[in-house]
């Protein structure tokens, strides 16, 4: 984050906190008056955004649990998937995760972290994990962290379409703007932006 997005969040921080009232946007998108403007907030992802860093928080602090799948989920692995996830299984397991070996490179997912039963699919998750893991580079169990928490967190963020109160957009606006990087997703994409009032002074 640069010098200038840091000195825009407190910015930000500053003036929201100064009214409560926001306006929702097609189900999409947050709109919140500040001093300079109008703040556009990106539902999905500024939620996406908080659950990443809540979870990355969490693995850090190795305080996951696990919640039982009533139905446990079959994963069918090729030969090198397999190999990859025996190597990264005690990463995946911390996070909250609890595989076992059906036979082959046949997987039975019984377990999922507390508080993402919302994620819609658990097997493309650590599918997308395993291939994150083989086209590699360095520190590989950050990699793991990072792509399960990220894969978690879309699984789980809010949809587009969601109508939100003003409670719940009250508290998605705070705990954005307490993130060390509100702007963007952990992947590099857009959470909020700012509509400058010169700008729509100019529209008149």
């Amino acid at each position: 984050e640069n010098a200038t997005e840091q000195k825009q969040t407190e910015v930000f921080d500053t003036e929201v906190q100064q009214q409560s009232r926001y306006i929702q946007l097609k189900t999409k998108y947050i709109l919140a008056p500040i001093k300079s403007g109008l703040m556009v907030v990106d539902q999905h992802r500024a939620h996406l955004n908080i659950l990443f860093n809540q979870y990355m928080s969490r693995i850090e602090q190795n305080i996951q649990s696990s919640q039982a799948l009533l139905f446990p989920e079959v994963l069918h692995l090729s030969n090198s998937q397999h190999i990859i996830l025996t190597d990264i299984l005690p990463e995946i397991e911390q996070m909250g995760f609890s595989l076992a070996n059906l036979g082959g490179c046949d997987w039975s997912v019984n377990s999922i972290p507390a508080g993402f039963e919302k994620m819609k699919d658990v097997t493309e998750t650590i599918l997308q994990v395993i291939d994150a893991v083989e086209h590699g580079g360095d520190n590989i169990k950050k990699k793991v962290n990072e792509n399960i928490a990220l894969n978690v967190a879309r699984a789980s963020a809010l949809p587009y379409g969601r109508t939100l109160t003003q409670e719940e957009m009250d508290k998605l606006i705070s705990d954005l703007l307490r993130l060390s990087e509100p702007n963007y997703t952990p992947d590099g994409k857009k959470v909020l932006n700012v509509i400058e009032f010169d700008y729509i002074s100019k529209l008149f």
